[in-house]
């Protein structure tokens, strides 16, 4: 498989919300304290019912992703989109 790499423009990067630096700080913080990470960044969403639970899930032993992981009585939908 050929990936291929693309310079960023100038000013598409001076407009960016995040820059690499930014990306990488914040993917290890996203790693080393998920409930925290996610706790902020999900205030940055406009919720239309607040989440009462930033996680329910492991990443040791065996990562399992169903029904059981999000379970709600009823639909939680943010009002903007990431």
């Amino acid at each position: 498989m050929v990936l291929e790499r693309y310079t960023v423009p100038r000013l598409v990067r001076q407009r960016a919300f995040i820059d690499r630096e930014k990306y990488l700080k914040w993917y290890e913080e996203s790693v080393e304290n998920p409930e925290k990470f996610w706790g902020k960044h999900g205030k940055r969403i406009d919720w239309f019912k607040p989440y009462t639970k930033v996680k329910n899930t492991s990443f040791t032993g065996k990562v399992s992703i169903g029904s059981r992981t999000v379970r709600q009585t009823s639909p939680t939908i943010a009002s903007t989109v990431i």
